[in-house]
């Protein structure tokens, strides 16, 4: 008889190693728990979940999915909760082991380290849309990377606000670049006019804001302008411009290949001619308002990966 109940016994500490952590709690070896994960970086990282005993949950942050720990045996403890997919800022906690006995969330005899959780540029792509591996030119609060007229450029509701007093202006990065990804999403708030960024121009002289022989690039249709001819190279007009659109821009300027998706759609694909692709320069890339007046754009979001690793767009979708 004593074999038996022996039997059922041993029946239900398996039981309970294998159970998240649901049942009363009973009396058992303490061990150590699960190690805490790190916490989820700005992009939404992934973060690993501590290696702890059975039966624990490992607790997602906000928006996060919550996973279930694995089982173990009757004196150890087992893994703790697998990784779940970290919210908004949210951090992963390792679940805690279960014991000999079903019981909620108990210690189990081994608990293990935590490992870290992954940097933010590692994760999947935050709110603002910034991808992994692109550094962020404006995030909405200052214009530290950039040269701008004040009396042409402010910054409203978390955007580059543009309207010029008088004629053409742009406010353009500090850094030179050559050959990069870039994302933004922009919007013209009134007229009829466009926008567009430029890029492999001059950078104007002191206290001037021109284009310099830039090639342009207009969201969101992907048209582009070249300044160096002036020449056109349209295309369809299939999207709502006084409406926020989301642009990639990658510009490999050894080849003179330049791709353009907005909202996930390829927009155009362009290639330098070989007789302009000579006088391209390795310079500031801008945010153009295109003539005085009336028109009033906006920029927002701006991030960008130089010599990308990739030569394809990452933004498109099926």
């Amino acid at each position: 008889m004593r074999s038996i109940q022996v039997f059922f016994v041993a029946a239900a500490l398996a039981m309970g190693c294998q159970a998240a952590g649901e049942g009363t709690s009973v009396q058992r070896p303490q061990g150590g728990s699960g190690g805490p994960a790190g916490a989820a970086g700005s992009g939404g990282a992934r973060a690993s979940a501590g290696a702890g005993g059975s039966g624990g949950q490992a607790a997602g942050g906000a928006a996060g999915e919550v996973a279930a720990g694995g089982g173990g045996d009757g004196n150890s403890g087992g893994s703790g909760g697998a990784s779940g997919q970290a919210g908004t800022g949210g951090a992963m906690a390792g679940g805690q082991g279960g014991g000999m006995l079903p019981g909620p969330a108990a210690d189990g005899a081994v608990g293990g380290q935590g490992a870290t959780g992954d940097a933010g540029v590692t994760g999947d792509a935050g709110p603002s849309g910034v991808l992994p591996g692109m550094t962020v030119l404006f995030d909405g609060t200052n214009f530290d990377h950039w040269v701008y007229n004040p009396a042409a450029w402010t910054i409203k509701d978390g955007a580059m606000h543009g309207k010029s007093p008088q004629g053409q202006s742009q406010a353009f990065t500090k850094e030179n670049y050559s050959s990069f990804r870039l994302i933004v999403s922009s919007r013209m708030v009134k007229s009829n006019d466009h926008l567009g960024v430029c890029l492999w121009g001059g950078r104007p002289a002191a206290g001037r804001y021109g284009f310099e022989r830039c090639l342009l690039v207009i969201p969101p249709h992907g048209a582009i302008w070249d300044y160096l001819d002036n020449s056109d190279h349209p295309k369809p007009k299939i999207f709502d411009q006084n409406e926020w659109h989301r642009t990639e821009i990658l510009a490999n300027r050894e080849t003179g290949k330049v791709l353009v998706a907005t909202d996930g759609k390829l927009v155009h694909e362009y290639q330098d001619p070989a007789g302009q692709l000579g006088r391209r320069q390795n310079g500031p890339i801008g945010m153009q308002i295109h003539r005085a007046g009336e028109p009033e754009v906006q920029y927002k979001d701006i991030a960008i990966e130089v010599d990308p690793k990739e030569d394809r767009l990452l933004t498109l979708t099926p």
